[in-house]
C-alpha cells in the first residue's frame, strides 16, 4: 500500500510536469486554435516594469499562452461543453436547434434588436440617393446588394430563448421600403432566398457555416449581373454551371462557425454543392470595372475568381478598411488620400453587405462620398 502511494504521488509529480516538457520537447503535436487569436510574446526584462508589476502580469499571460497541452485543453473544454450542455464557450456563436449555428449578430437582427429607427433610414436613404445622384453625373453607378442572414433564413433553428425578445420592426423589412421611396438601386436577397428556400436544388446555407452557399452566392451572382446589365443597357459575361460536385468534405466557409468552435470531433452536418462553372463571351460583351465594399459575404464571389472573370477591374475594399486584390484575401489598408479619383475610375461602385450589417451599410462610405461629392466646397 505504502508503495502504491509512492508510485501514486510520483505520477501526480509527472503530471504537473508535463506541460513543461510538452513546451520544450513537442512530444504530442498539437493542432493550432482556429480563430483571431493574438500571440503573447516573452517581455524584455526591465527594472521599471518588475517594480511596477508590469512585467510580472506580462509574464504570466506569456506563460498562459505558451504552457503545453494549451490548446489540447481548450480543445477539451470546448468539446465538454458542447457535448454534455449544447454550449459553446466561442464569443458571439450561438447552438440553435438541432446543432445548427449561428453568428449572434444575425439572430440579434432577426429579433430587432439592432433596428437603427425610422429617422435614421429616412435620413440614410436621402444621404444614399444623393451620392447615386451625385456619381450618375459622373458616369458611375451605385448599387447596394443585401445578402440574406441565416437566422432570417432560418429562424425555425434559433434557440426559444430568442423568441420572447422578438420585436416586430428590424432593419431588414424596413430598409427596402425607404429604398424603394427614393429610387435607390438595390437588391434584396433575403426575401428572394427564402422564396427558394423549399425549391432550391441543394442547400443555400450551411449547417454549421454563417455565409451564404457556394450555390447561393452564384445564384446571387447572377442577379447582381442582370441588374448591372440593366443599369449599363449593355450584355455582359454569361455564367454558366458545368457541373456540381456534391460532397461532405466541406470547403472554405462552409465549416467556418465549426472550426471557430475549437472542437476535437465535428459537429454532423450536411452535403454542400460546389459549382464548376465556365464563362462565355464575344467581342462586344461588356466588362465593368467594378468596386466593391462590403463584408465578408462577398469572399464566396470574388475569392474563387468568379467577379475577376465577369469585371474588368474587380477591386473588394473589405469594411472600407482593407484592399485586397486578385482574389487573395491578404492586403494593405486602404489608402483613402485619392477616395475621388478612385471612384470616378470606375463603372460601378458596389454596396455588399449581410443584414446583420444594414446598421452599418456602406461602412462609412456614403458620408465620405457625400462629403466629396455632395457638399459645396
Amino acid at each position: 500500500m505504502k508503495r502504491f502511494k509512492h508510485l501514486l504521488f510520483l505520477f501526480n509529480i509527472l503530471i504537473l510536469f508535463l506541460p513543461i516538457v510538452q513546451k520544450s520537447c513537442s512530444l504530442i503535436k498539437e493542432n493550432p486554435l482556429n480563430g483571431a487569436i493574438v500571440p503573447s510574446v516573452k517581455p524584455v526584462y526591465s527594472r521599471q516594469a518588475f517594480f511596477n508589476g508590469g512585467y510580472q502580469d506580462l509574464l504570466n499571460k506569456y506563460l498562459d499562452m505558451n504552457i503545453g497541452f494549451r490548446n489540447y485543453f481548450i480543445r477539451l473544454n470546448n468539446q465538454v461543453s458542447y457535448s454534455l450542455f449544447n454550449i459553446t464557450l466561442t464569443p458571439n456563436i450561438v447552438v440553435g436547434k438541432n446543432q445548427y449555428l449561428y453568428g449572434q449578430g444575425y439572430i440579434f437582427e432577426y429579433i430587432g434588436k439592432t433596428f437603427k429607427g425610422k429617422a435614421f433610414w429616412n435620413k440614410q436613404s436621402k444621404i444614399i440617393k444623393s451620392v447615386q445622384n451625385a456619381l450618375k453625373i459622373k458616369g458611375v453607378d451605385l448599387l447596394i446588394v443585401v445578402a440574406p442572414g441565416k437566422a432570417t433564413f432560418y429562424p425555425e433553428y434559433i434557440p426559444d430563448r430568442y423568441s420572447l425578445q422578438k420585436k416586430h420592426t428590424t432593419n431588414t423589412n424596413f430598409f427596402s421600403r425607404y429604398f424603394a421611396q427614393n429610387g435607390i438601386n438595390y437588391i434584396d436577397f433575403d426575401p428572394y432566398f427564402l422564396l427558394m428556400k423549399d425549391t432550391a436544388r441543394y442547400p443555400l446555407f450551411p449547417k454549421c457555416g454563417v455565409h451564404w452557399s457556394h450555390y447561393g452566392a452564384l445564384i446571387a451572382m447572377d442577379s447582381i449581373i442582370r441588374y448591372i446589365e440593366k443599369l449599363k443597357t449593355r450584355k455582359m459575361v454569361v455564367v454558366r454551371v458545368d457541373s456540381f460536385a456534391v460532397t461532405g468534405e466541406l470547403r472554405s466557409s462552409d465549416y467556418d462557425l465549426g472550426d471557430l468552435m475549437n472542437l476535437f470531433f465535428p459537429i454532423n452536418h450536411y452535403k454542400m454543392a460546389y459549382p464548376k462553372v465556365s464563362y462565355h463571351s464575344d467581342s462586344n460583351v461588356y466588362k465593368p470595372r467594378v468596386i466593391t465594399i462590403g463584408d465578408s459575404f462577398y469572399t464566396n464571389l470574388f475569392a474563387p475568381g468568379i467577379t475577376a472573370k465577369v469585371y474588368q477591374e474587380d477591386r473588394f475594399w473589405y469594411y472600407f478598411k482593407k484592399e485586397f486584390k486578385n482574389g487573395i484575401l491578404t492586403g494593405a489598408d486602404l489608402n483613402k488620400k485619392n477616395l475621388k479619383k478612385e471612384i470616378l475610375s470606375q463603372d460601378i461602385i458596389i454596396i455588399l453587405c449581410t443584414d446583420a450589417n444594414l446598421a452599418n451599410l456602406g461602412f462609412g462610405f456614403f458620408n465620405e462620398a457625400h462629403k466629396i461629392f455632395c457638399e459645396k466646397h
